[in-house]
């Protein structure tokens, strides 16, 4: 797509600060200034920008001049255009007034270099211009307008047609390549624009109405327009709304299951369970579900087991104590008994109740704990 030097969607004006702005007091009827009412207007400075805010710098100093009643005085124009246009812009403009030549005096020989005419003026301001227009801009915009400038979705047709007609006005203000005057497309090829400018189904129902838009003015076009855009918008309000409402109705209370869609072993997502590629098993809230019980249930067993462990290990160190217990009284007893008997009788009691250590030594305590609940022993032994 050819980008324009103006595009149709219009830019947002910037706020500008008082120094970039000048205000005029105007006449209504300059050719009676005594009798003339006034009013103000507030012109935008031009030092750079684009060449759409140019082109409205040029039509704001001839709109001053003509407010003032001076725009048939060459020199009063030359410093009405030193006012509005200041720093690169007025350069631009100084160094043209220096360089632009007068027409042929009758001898065929030029006049003086500079001179300030009405005629200088307007080749003073194209030469401007080239300085702030892109190169070949003129046919630039004439393409982009004949072969891309349709109508947007979010646009109405009124401001879509009045739009184009402004760009195409603003094509006198525009260089070109061969120093001539740039001329503005004719009406016939406007209308063809806006023709083919508009959305298809508009223009099927402009063929079907028989309506020439080459032999109608745009404000008749755009009449046209909006009444089709006003049949297309009833139409969707009172035929397609209820059909979609009455099959609502008839679809309420029926089980209109879904059909699953076809599972794919080899996606990037399978469930195995579900045989879907909705989600994967990782994602599958059944899988997790159970996943969660069994671990719950693994937890339990496992501290079970580990509780029964420790109760057998203290049964077995109890078991340990007693069997520690009688022994230590056991040897007290013999003891006691050994200091009472006599010299005499002490070697007998100790070679026949001597306490020999060795043999509880000998004895296996652990085994004898372990086995004592296996053992079925009578319990008068």
């Amino acid at each position: 797509m050819i980008k324009p030097p103006i595009p149709l969607n219009r830019p947002e004006e910037d706020k500008k600060s008082p120094e970039d702005t000048l205000k005029f007091k105007l006449l209504s009827t300059p050719s009676k200034p005594k009798d003339s009412p006034t009013y103000e207007v507030v012109v935008n400075v031009f030092r750079n920008g684009t060449p759409e805010e140019y082109i409205k710098a040029v039509i704001a100093i001839d709109k001053v001049c003509k407010g003032q009643g001076i725009d048939k005085e060459a020199k009063q124009k030359y410093v009405m255009a030193r006012r509005i246009l200041q720093g690169e812009a007025l350069t631009s403009f100084n160094n043209a007034a220096n360089d632009v030549w007068s027409n042929e005096d009758q001898d065929g020989l030029p006049l003086d270099q500079g001179e300030e005419t009405l005629e200088n003026f307007d080749l003073v301001m194209l030469k401007v211009a080239g300085a702030v227009f892109p190169i070949r801009s003129y046919l630039t915009q004439k393409q982009a307008m004949r072969r891309f400038m349709r109508k947007p979705k979010d646009m109405k047709i009124r401001e879509y047609v009045d739009r184009l007609l402004e760009i195409n006005r603003y094509l006198a203000f525009f260089p070109t390549n061969t120093g001539e005057r740039a001329t503005v497309l004719p009406d016939d090829e406007i209308m063809d624009i806006l023709m083919y400018g508009i959305p298809n189904t508009w223009q099927k129902r402009i063929v079907e109405l028989n309506f020439d838009a080459q032999a109608h003015t745009p404000n008749e076009f755009i009449e046209m327009c909006e009444r089709i855009s006003y049949g297309e918008s009833f139409n969707e309000g009172t035929t397609s709304k209820p059909k979609v409402a009455f099959q609502e109705q008839n679809n309420k209370g029926k089980n209109n299951k879904k059909k699953p869609p076809t599972a794919n072993p080899n996606g990037s997502k399978y469930c195995p369970l579900h045989k879907t590629n909705g989600h994967d098993a990782k994602e599958c809230k059944v899988l997790l579900a159970q996943v969660k019980k069994m671990s719950a249930s693994y937890e339990s067993k496992t501290s079970f087991h580990s509780n029964k462990r420790q109760k057998t290990n203290y049964n077995k160190s109890k078991s340990e104590q007693m069997f520690s217990f009688m022994v230590n009284a056991f040897k007290a007893a013999n003891n006691k008994e050994k200091s009472s008997t006599s010299n005499d009788k002490k070697r007998k009691a100790n070679e026949n109740y001597a306490f020999d250590e060795d043999i509880f030594d000998e004895f296996n305590f652990d085994d004898d704990v372990s086995n004592k609940d296996e053992a079925n022993t009578d319990p008068d032994e």
